[in-house]
């Protein structure tokens, strides 16, 4: 593994796996069932102009082991969430109290607008993709904001169809820094941080944005 790059809001790891165990895990991937992610309802961070994303089973933490590739995955982003980024995660138990790993595929004409995770204390994306050009989009975007401080007094409320609350916030500085997702890499994200997903490119063909997403849940699950 091989730390790219991290601050307090963000780190970025590559190369997480040895070659042959990342196609293992590539392989493993492709036997996952999707369904498209507005078939279990509208979740309204997913904007209806952002495309058919598609999403797999959900696996929990707490349910561990699950007998199947997702173990190396968590095993991984768990180790390095506790040992290492503790300040973009939080404290197990304090700041968060499950975690839920959850598949995605995004095809061709799909993205996911500017948001941030406030259900969550942070989230790691794994990219299990074989291959991705610079010329694909669906790179993960994160925006220059105000402190925490200043945003706990901005008013967004999801719920609304039209996002124009949203301008006066992400126009601050209008600008941010853009991640890849280049195969193979960790992305690790603080709840906090305002992120969408760039759309990806009719370049992209039939090659799919692939992703598993740990999201660090303030409540513990219950299932």
């Amino acid at each position: 593994m091989k730390l790219t790059t991290k601050d307090s809001r963000m780190a970025v790891v590559d190369q997480v796996f040895e070659p042959e165990i990342f196609t293992e895990f590539w392989k493993f991937f492709n036997t996952i069932d999707f369904a498209y992610r507005s078939m279990t309802g509208w979740q309204k961070v997913w904007r209806i102009n952002d495309g058919q994303i598609l999403a797999g089973m959900p696996y929990y933490l707490s349910q561990m082991p699950f007998n199947c590739h997702m173990d190396w995955l968590s095993q991984v982003i768990m180790q390095l969430a506790r040992e290492h980024f503790q300040d973009i995660v939080g404290k197990e138990g304090e700041d968060w109290k499950d975690v839920l790993f959850t598949p995605y595929i995004y095809p061709s004409g799909t993205k996911i607008s500017w948001h941030d995770d406030y259900g969550y204390s942070a989230a790691a994306i794994f990219y299990p993709h074989l291959e991705w050009n610079p010329h694909w989009g669906g790179e993960l975007l994160i925006a220059k904001t105000p402190e925490p401080e200043t945003l706990q007094n901005i008013q967004v409320d999801t719920n609304f169809m039209t996002r124009d609350q949203y301008v006066p916030l992400l126009n601050t500085y209008g600008m941010g820094t853009y991640i890849s997702p280049i195969p193979n890499r960790i992305a690790f994200t603080s709840g906090k941080v305002w992120h969408s997903i760039n759309r990806v490119d009719q370049a992209a063909g039939d090659h799919m944005r692939c992703s598993v997403v740990a999201f660090f849940l303030k409540e513990k699950f219950n299932g």
